[in-house]
């Protein structure tokens, strides 16, 4: 006698397999997310940076200021720090007649999440060159450190795998 159909063994089977590439195509999809939310977070910080460096050696000046507002020692440069778990551009200037240099916040920031935090940096870039004292910068997703942000002395970054 013939049937038609399938035995319960092999639809099981059937089930199975699918099961298995399923939760294995979920893992995958799961690494690319953390690996795309790590690169995003390394990638903005570079872009970042690379704003602080090009408003120092443009010498920008705030909008309604001139250089007669600064001392001459006091004419603004910019940087980037770390602010808890993210970062913000800052201005370091000293205004005409003012006894020491004042920082303030430019108002270009990143907050960090409960999955990507950054090492503490201080990165100020001189004004005219764009030079800097470099620094390694470690990006962390959820408390492991992934990439670094290098930033060498000459005020270029290069953005590397944590080995």
């Amino acid at each position: 006698m013939k049937k038609n159909g399938f035995t319960f063994v092999e639809t099981l089977l059937v089930v199975a397999i699918i099961s298995a590439l399923s939760v294995f195509g979920m893992i995958r999809i799961s690494e690319f997310q953390k690996q795309a939310t790590i690169d995003s977070a390394a990638n903005e910080l570079l872009t970042t940076l690379k704003v602080a460096r090009s408003k120092s050696e443009n010498g920008e000046i705030p909008e309604g200021k001139t250089l007669n507002d600064y001392e001459s020692d006091g004419i603004p440069f910019y940087g980037v720090r770390s602010t808890g778990d993210g970062y913000e551009i800052f201005m370091i200037y000293k205004d005409l007649g003012a006894s020491s240099e004042t920082t303030g916040s430019v108002g270009s920031s990143f907050e960090g999440s409960d999955k990507i935090t950054f090492s503490s940096f201080d990165v100020r870039f001189n004004r005219l060159t764009g030079e800097t004292g470099g620094t390694n910068i470690d990006v962390f997703y959820k408390g492991i450190a992934e990439k670094i942000v290098e930033v060498n002395s000459a005020g270029y970054f290069e953005v590397k795998d944590k080995v």
